[in-house]
């Protein structure tokens, strides 16, 4: 199944899946303790999905955009945003088909929920160059994916589950050599023969790998985390790979001056 269609069938039960309501306040907290001193306007939220990232941050007072190539997952967004009466905006595109008039119009890019496990291995390179051409001078990409060195050395087939009255949610990994296959099960538990499984494939980016791709698109100060809390990041251990990487500054001087991303 291809990565939009796959998303799109997966946005009628996704904010159920993922706990919205109880995410969003969480990612409400810790947006605001580690963005509160940073100079921060405009921020473009990359693979937006149901919108809860930009959702977050348009409550905070900062100036969200989202882009995602779900038709579907934007209208959620669009939905999502409504019930908890904030304004951000949404558009439908794939990182490397964003238009230029976005060029050099976002402090910050953030790209959330493994967002960068979804694109190919021959378009990863020209992403990131998108999104550093998206970015102001001194602009920082904020990065979350799944940690992969734990992922491929454990090879866990099981995800989760989640399951209540109604039905039973199932995710798990086939395992290949170059790529992963993300399986999500949906049981109706009333009706059982009326389930559906849908399967993507994702690209299990290493550490070392993705920091070369970052580096190679001209990105520095790069700083790797466990967490989007920015806790220590421990290969083995953590959960997420967490990077925050710098876009280089005409004036650097100035950058540091603005008071911009303390957070680093």
């Amino acid at each position: 199944m291809k990565n939009e269609a796959f998303y799109d069938d997966v946005s009628s039960f996704y904010d159920e899946m993922t706990h919205f309501d109880d995410a969003l306040k969480k990612r409400i907290e810790i947006f605001n303790s580690i963005f509160n001193r940073c100079e921060l306007k405009t921020i473009a939220d990359i693979g937006c999905g149901s919108g809860l990232d930009s959702i977050a941050l348009a409550s905070l007072g900062y100036e969200a955009t989202g882009f995602d190539p779900s038709a579907k997952m934007l209208n959620k967004a669009r939905v999502n945003a409504n019930k908890k009466g904030v304004k951000a905006k949404y558009k439908k595109y794939s990182i490397q088909n964003i238009p230029k008039l976005y060029n050099k119009k976002f402090d910050m890019a953030i790209a959330f929920g493994n967002v960068f496990s979804n694109i190919p291995q021959d378009e990863i390179q020209n992403s990131l160059i998108r999104i550093y051409d998206m970015l102001k001078d001194g602009g920082v990409l904020f990065l979350q994916i799944l940690n992969n060195d734990k992922i491929l050395k454990e090879k866990q087939t099981l995800i989760g589950t989640k399951e209540d009255e109604r039905s039973l949610i199932v995710r798990y990994y086939d395992y290949y050599e170059d790529h992963l296959l993300f399986n999500i099960l949906k049981i109706d538990r009333g009706e059982k023969t009326k389930g559906f499984l849908l399967k993507t494939i994702l690209y299990p980016y290493r550490k070392k790998e993705l920091l070369g791709f970052l580096e190679n698109c001209g990105f520095y100060k790069i700083k790797i985390y466990g967490d989007i809390k920015l806790g220590k990041y421990k290969r083995d251990i953590s959960k997420d790979l967490v990077v925050v990487a710098r876009k280089q500054a005409a004036n650097e001087a100035l950058t540091k001056q603005k008071n911009f991303f303390q957070f680093q």
